[in-house]
């Protein structure tokens, strides 16, 4: 992996993350490209890009979108992986014969995707978490509705051939787009965050509505704590440490954690305004990320002979909901056994 000072940035995904991604990179004087699925999607953001942060401050840029590999004007020196995790694998192998031979791969998914990229990718993978919350608020417009950071490390756990000159280049320059955390340990990371999604992604699309409403119903913070505490006791059976993201620790949502209540209240405050990026996907037409997130919960769960029923259930109730048998609505809570 090496990180060459001339050539474009690619940021793949003109989702929330990705927009906010290329707009701050473009703002802040890097030649960043944003490439998009297909042709439409393309003439969509050729009005540019609108980046707005948390205290409502807006930042306008006119990024070059691509469609296609051959429009790229110049190899380039960086790839940022912002697709969902269903897009991941596909649009990586389409974009990674362009880029330049030693560019970092930077992979943004909110599942653990890592020994699934790796083999595309090799050493140049740097994996990423996005502590912070976005919402696409139409083509082209992404609002980021909290505070975070950016934690970018080696894939699982840093080696002895991992050079950390090199991952500290890639975060100067991913520091433009948000404050950026190291960490040896991306394993534990991406399965903290992965225990916050499946709380906060999936109830978003099984309720219909946003966190900080959902959390006023009594039902939904104790189906929030068990979702929260089976991906704990799966992650742990797996030989996950799991890591901090900002003030949350996987652990304080452990059973005996006296303080899980007030905990929740600082969730909301962080997370309230955030609309569910799985809902989101849904209202397009498209399939949710239930099967990398609950689903991916479960399956480390069964693993090693033991059930997170939580879990399972909730992946059922989205299902119902992506095949059209039921609608996102509060009463669905009223199904899910807690």
């Amino acid at each position: 992996m090496h990180l060459d000072p001339q050539g474009p940035i690619l940021v793949i995904g003109p989702g929330a993350v990705g927009t906010l991604v290329a707009a701050r990179l473009a703002t802040a004087g890097h030649d960043a490209v944003l490439a998009a699925r297909d042709a439409v999607s393309a003439r969509a953001l050729a009005a540019g890009l609108v980046a707005v942060d948390p205290a409502g401050r807006e930042i306008r840029a006119s990024v070059p979108v691509v469609w296609r590999r051959q429009d790229l004007a110049a190899a380039p020196r960086m790839l940022v992986l912002a697709t969902k995790c269903a897009d991941a694998e596909a649009a990586l192998a389409a974009w990674l014969p362009g880029l330049a031979e030693h560019a970092p791969v930077v992979a943004m998914q909110n599942g653990i995707l890592g020994d699934r990229l790796k083999p595309l990718a090799g050493e140049r993978l740097v994996e990423c978490t996005v502590s912070f919350p976005a919402t696409l608020d139409g083509p082209g417009r992404s609002l980021q509705t909290a505070p975070g950071d950016l934690h970018l490390g080696p894939w699982p756990r840093a080696g002895p051939r991992d050079d950390p000159s090199e991952f500290k280049a890639v975060a100067r320059v991913l520091s433009d787009v948000a404050p950026v955390t190291g960490s040896s340990n991306m394993l534990g990371v991406k399965w903290t965050k992965l225990a916050i999604n499946s709380c906060i992604t999936s109830l978003g699309v099984v309720a219909g509505q946003p966190l900080r409403e959902i959390l006023q119903d009594r039902k939904a913070r104790r189906i929030f704590l068990a979702i929260f505490e089976e991906a704990y006791a799966a992650g742990r059976a797996d030989g996950v440490r799991f890591e901090r993201i900002g003030r949350l620790r996987a652990g304080m949502f452990g059973r005996r954690w006296p303080g899980r209540d007030p905990l929740l209240r600082i969730v909301a405050r962080g997370y309230g305004r955030h609309r569910s990026s799985s809902l989101q996907s849904l209202e397009r037409g498209r399939r949710t990320e239930i099967d990398w997130l609950n689903g991916h919960i479960v399956a480390a769960a069964r693993r090693h002979g033991a059930d997170a029923p939580v879990n399972a259930a909730v992946v059922a109730l989205v299902h119902d909901i992506e095949a059209g048998l039921r609608a996102p609505d509060p009463a669905n809570l009223a199904a899910l056994p807690v």
